[in-house]
């Protein structure tokens, strides 16, 4: 009698890596590592300038090593400038996703799970908040909030919380009419013990998947409103006031707006990709299709 299958070892972590995108994470490490300790990773300071050496080239062009990705038009090493724009990004990125989701978590779970008049009234305050144009309306808000980091953290919140609040609210609907819901009301338990124990523990995946794909739309939106003046205000180092800085400069010193456009796109490309894998991993609507 031949001796049944076993799976080797190693083979089930193998199947969950698989697809694993690997360029986009060590992307993601460099970007936390210049974000946590941009100081000791920076070779210049950002705000340092060299009127001497404005809009030196990149090493690669001009042969000067001293600053790789070339200066703008001050003299400031762009490379510098560019990790300690990485902290900028990523923790306004980090902030604002965090009080967005959890103001857009707890409106989807109490108009999920009451329904009535209560998910009405929220649900249309949620459909005028996506109704209109993320940019024009991010723009507004930190125009008339003013131009500070703060400031910037409650526009781009005010427009992520109404994403999460649609989702975790159809997910609600749905598990408030599992039988162990219904099962946790008969044996005496209150609404909030209810939703706290037994809906929201079966929503984190979901809200998980959701954050990380939300994560690159964040930082984007970010470098946006400084590229239109409306977000870190200077001198800081931001990528979208980098870029912005560096559009008189497309033609004569292209590296100034090209390098901190790069920093940009692979940030957003790679957390999306990132956020993909998650969504295939952790989604358990995708599992029960694949099933």
């Amino acid at each position: 009698m031949p001796a049944p299958d076993r799976q080797r070892p190693g083979r089930g972590l193998r199947r969950r890596l698989r697809g694993l995108p690997i360029a986009s994470i060590a992307t993601l490490v460099v970007l936390l590592a210049c974000a946590l300790a941009p100081e000791a990773i920076a070779p210049h300071d950002p705000l340092m300038t060299n009127l001497s050496a404005r809009l030196t080239p990149p090493a690669p062009l001009s042969g000067n090593w001293t600053y790789v990705l070339g200066t703008d038009d001050v003299g400031r090493d762009i490379l510098s400038r560019i990790i300690h724009g990485a902290r900028v990004s990523l923790l306004l990125a980090a902030i604002s996703l965090l009080v967005g989701a959890a103001i857009g978590t707890t409106v989807g779970l109490v108009a999920g799970y009451s329904g009535g008049r209560r998910d009405a009234v929220l649900m249309r305050i949620t459909d005028l908040t996506l109704s209109y144009p993320v940019i024009l309306l991010a723009l507004l808000l930190a125009v008339a909030l003013g131009p500070q980091t703060s400031n910037v953290v409650i526009a781009i919140a005010f427009i992520l919380w109404a994403r999460f609040a649609r989702v975790v609210r159809g997910e609600a609907l749905l598990i408030k009419q599992q039988p162990y819901i219904d099962a946790a009301r008969v044996t005496g338990a209150s609404s909030p013990r209810i939703v706290l124990e037994h809906v929201l523990p079966n929503l984190l995946n979901i809200i998980l998947v959701l954050a990380s794909l939300q994560l690159g739309w964040v930082i984007l939106i970010e470098a946006s409103l400084s590229f239109l003046g409306a977000g870190v205000p200077p001198p800081a180092p931001a990528w979208g006031s980098m870029t912005a800085l560096g559009r008189d400069y497309v033609v004569t010193a292209w590296w100034v707006p090209t390098v901190p456009g790069v920093a940009i796109m692979l940030s957003v490309l790679s957390l999306n990709l990132i956020g993909d894998w998650l969504r295939d991993r952790l989604d358990p609507r995708l599992h029960g299709a694949a099933g």
